[in-house]
């Protein structure tokens, strides 16, 4: 019997190396993994922490969570289920609560869904911690599962080449060292390893939209198209490679005039994917200095904001692809495009700019700078 046991010990120890030899390591002296105490996030500490140990991995590593303070008690659990966890790997934790509300709150300021000021939150605490440990890497635990379903959400919601791509491995320090394994794999590494994780009880609820995605519109795909995943990602890494060709292509028009101002040369003379991309570029470099959240997915990458500064926490209008779209088609020389203007040019170019809002105590007026004149109109409440 001893030889049988010990022959089993050995295949799962094969399973276990092989999910762990599987997992993508940058080079860097300094990993910062998040963990929120999820099956997948779970998974990947352990299995960082196992190849340091096994292979006398020369890097630091150190862990990040985040309470939301959305759940109440249970995400209390949550962050006592990661301390314990790390205790166990000895993993140096740092963690950053979020006060009661204040995401309810922030989600009504800025027009976001709570899903997505609880993530735009998460990454700032991130990107904080990350600053103050000298982290050269921070690594987020998406699986290959969540790449489809991101796939899947975006081609519902009408996105172009840059929203079908495929999720990077890397944006800037942002690292997804799992992204090539399933969900049935990280599971299977746990259960082989007898490590247990936390179940988010709202991933139950068809309130938001990836979990309807998750829930009804994936288990019905696998039913009558089996094999479509593999589908779905060879059309993520082929848009990959088209949104990479139409950016450096569009590119190639753009040049600033200051900060204000960008200036789009040939525009008449280009086909109409690359007078939007041109502009939504354009858009991009304008809003570096002040972040503006455009809902666009066809045109931002799915952590745009992680390498950028902070977003400015304010309610503005969305930059939408199909107001560009209508402008380009309908030959009119001026749109109007919420916190921008564009504005085709006598030389068959176009201008982007970016208004200046003042705000009154009975209305707003909005300052156009054109042509160094101030054209102010205001508007009553």
């Amino acid at each position: 019997m001893r030889g049988v046991f010990s022959a089993k010990n050995a295949l799962f120890m094969t399973r276990e190396f092989a999910f762990e030899d599987r997992i993508c390591i940058p080079s860097g002296a300094r990993f910062l993994a998040a963990v929120s105490g999820g099956a997948d996030s779970t998974a990947g500490l352990c299995a960082l922490e196992a190849i340091r140990s096994r292979k006398n991995k020369p890097f630091d590593l150190r862990a990040v969570h985040v309470n939301h303070g959305l759940r109440g008690e249970e995400s209390e659990e949550d962050e006592k289920f990661v301390r314990s966890l790390c205790d166990k790997l000895s993993v140096p934790l740092f963690v950053a609560k979020i006060a009661e509300g204040k995401l309810r709150d922030d989600s009504a300021r800025m027009g976001l869904g709570i899903e997505a000021a609880a993530r735009e939150a998460r990454h700032k605490e991130f990107r904080v911690c990350a600053e103050k440990n000298a982290a050269d890497w921070i690594f987020v635990f998406h699986t290959k599962d969540d790449a489809i379903e991101t796939s899947v959400m975006r081609f519902l919601r009408g996105s172009s080449s840059r929203g079908l791509a495929a999720m990077p491995a890397q944006n800037g320090k942002i690292f997804r060292p799992i992204l090539g394994l399933s969900r049935s794999d990280v599971i299977q590494y746990l259960k082989q390893k007898n490590t247990s994780w936390r179940t988010d009880s709202s991933n139950n609820s068809c309130e938001y939209t990836r979990n309807r995605i998750r829930l009804k519109v994936i288990p019905l795909l696998n039913d009558l198209f089996p094999g479509w995943q593999t589908a779905v990602s060879m059309l993520s890494e082929t848009q990959s490679y088209t949104a990479s060709c139409l950016e450096n292509i569009a590119r190639k028009y753009i040049h600033p005039l200051d900060e204000n101002n960008i200036s789009i040369y040939n525009f008449d003379a280009l086909d109409l994917i690359l007078k939007e991309d041109a502009i939504f570029l354009s858009v991009d470099m304008l809003s570096k200095e002040r972040p503006l959240k455009l809902r666009d997915e066809s045109f931002l990458p799915e952590d745009f904001l992680e390498s950028r500064a902070d977003p400015v926490c304010e309610k503005r209008r969305p930059v939408k692809r199909a107001a560009i779209r209508n402008w380009i088609k309908s030959g009119l020389k001026t749109a109007d495009l919420g916190e921008f203007t564009v504005t085709r040019d006598m030389k068959g170019g176009a201008v982007l700019r970016r208004k200046n809002e003042e705000i009154h105590d009975g209305g707003y007026s909005i300052v156009l700078n054109s042509s160094g004149k101030k054209v102010v109109f205001n508007f009553s409440l």
